[in-house]
């Protein structure tokens, strides 16, 4: 069995687009370094001149890691002999407004404490829902090193990802299955 991973990144390049006139700059950018596909990811990206920074590092992340990832879980599913169980890593504290780290998602290797239920529970940041997360985490892949299958007692049903079923499981606040939102369209 295949037990496909997608990480969370925080993509310092798009630390660009902070400041006054980065609405202006960002679809600019997008042309310049997409061509023809830049109309596309507006779409898909789209920008204000307050959301700049998020949709850049969103953008940044799933050219970088997502894209590839997904394509491959794509080509595992239809010719590998293994099922792809495909998952999105987004649990993170969500910052004030006026915080710098504001729109951040999970650092890459950030899950990694989780998967192992390393959590230290001392800390005021750690939270009741990292603990929840941490548990189904460490359940899953106990289950799919055990069994081959991440599926068992005391967690959400967990779909091997297929073209014909593009569902990830979504580890953000709670584990919960989903379609993949953005790289299918």
């Amino acid at each position: 069995m295949i037990f496909q991973f997608w990480w969370g990144i925080i993509p310092t390049k798009a630390q660009v687009f902070r400041g006054k006139n980065s609405g202006r700059i960002f679809p600019g950018w997008l042309r310049t370094r997409y061509g023809k596909f830049a109309d596309d990811l507006i779409k898909v990206y789209p920008a204000t001149e307050t959301s700049v920074p998020k949709t850049a590092r969103d953008l940044a992340r799933d050219a970088a890691f997502g894209w590839q990832t997904w394509i491959w879980a794509r080509l595992q599913s239809k010719t590998g002999k293994s099922k792809v169980f495909y998952y999105y890593f987004d649990q993170h504290p969500e910052y004030p407004k006026d915080s710098p780290r504001y729109g951040f998602g999970s650092p890459h290797g950030q899950d990694v404490a989780y998967v192992f239920m390393h959590l230290d529970k001392s800390k005021p940041e750690t939270t009741k829902s990292d603990l929840e997360i941490s548990e189904a985490m460490g359940t899953y892949w106990t289950n799919f090193a055990k069994y081959g299958d991440p599926n068992g007692k005391g967690v959400p049903v967990w779909k091997a990802f297929s073209d014909a079923n593009p569902e990830v499981m979504y580890f953000s606040q709670t584990p919960k299955p989903g379609r993949f939102q953005v790289l299918s369209r």
